[in-house]
């Protein structure tokens, strides 16, 4: 017995009319009949009486009024409470995603842990890295997945990483001699250059340079672009070169028509999930395990 055939009946009990009890239903007048007809043939006899003009209920159906009444009222009951005990427990994570940081790999893990977890619930954003920690900070967000430099510091947040990036030194054969790829250079060869950086990864570098001891500042000759095409234009024509993570040198270069040189002795740029250690929920802490355990297969 569905709960929809019951409400079916109380509410044509109420309206008196089949076209605007299935309106109330938000169904059509030929499903809503059905429900009608699938009660009746579960309780075995009429309960409506259609043989006249006007149609009216049966004796029957007149006696069970009451009781499907108290089973609706009483369902409405139980979902009530199930739904204050889920209360006291947050089954809610809120997760942001780099988009910048190529994080969607991640994704799919994620999205799997909550098909088999149907009692979560999951509300995924995209923000930049530095705007989704200031999200984590004032409890906006429970997880972050993006650029991280958190390791070895002592910091609220904690952090579970993903990635590990090398740095590559990307332009065409003819701006950068006769290197081939997979050839090492030294970074200090690169930070006089003039560069052309991908906006979305000026950051990240700058970071991962200072790590090195190398500031980033009006005294290199670096520009960026938020388009992809402009840097390939740029690398094509030899009049700059690129400092990239290796994801971003991936993207840039399916045919390999450009060269790209792997920077020795450099620190890594990371992508990592980064939460608040005293704030994140058992929901939470379930994923963070769930994500370890995917990586390590």
């Amino acid at each position: 017995m569905q709960m929809e055939w019951l409400r079916a009946f109380v509410l044509l009990k109420k309206k008196m009319n089949f076209s605007d009890a299935a309106q109330e239903m938000y169904v059509s007048q030929s499903s809503f009949s059905k429900y009608i007809k699938a009660l009746e043939n579960e309780v075995g006899t009429a309960l409506v009486d259609r043989s006249r003009h006007r149609f009216s209920f049966t004796e029957e159906g007149e006696a069970v009024y009451p009781y499907i009444c108290r089973i609706l009222s009483e369902y409405e009951g139980m979902l009530s409470a199930i739904q204050e005990a889920s209360s006291t427990q947050d089954h809610r994570l809120r997760i942001s995603v780099d988009s910048a940081a190529n994080a969607y790999i991640y994704i799919r893990s994620i999205l799997d842990f909550f098909e088999s977890h149907p009692q979560y619930e999951l509300q995924l954003h995209e923000y930049d890295t530095t705007d989704a920690l200031k999200g984590l900070e004032a409890g906006e967000l429970d997880l972050v997945i993006g650029y991280t430099n958190l390791a070895g510091k002592d910091h609220p947040y904690g952090e579970l990483r993903l990635r590990e990036e090398e740095l590559y030194y990307v332009g065409s054969e003819s701006s950068l001699g006769q290197s081939r790829p997979d050839q090492e250079i030294a970074l200090s060869e690169v930070i006089d250059d003039h560069l052309i950086l991908h906006q979305n990864l000026y950051r990240e570098i700058s970071r991962a340079l200072e790590a090195a001891g190398i500031r980033l500042d009006s005294g290199h000759p670096i520009a960026t672009t938020t388009s992809m095409d402009v840097l390939r234009a740029y690398l094509q024509r030899g009049t700059a070169r690129s400092l990239l993570t290796q994801a971003a040198a991936d993207a840039l270069d399916p045919d390999k028509d450009l060269v790209r040189l792997r920077i020795c002795r450099h620190p890594a740029v990371v992508v990592g999930l980064m939460y608040q250690k005293e704030k994140l929920n058992e929901t939470g802490r379930e994923l963070l395990n769930y994500v370890r355990a995917m990586r390590k297969r």
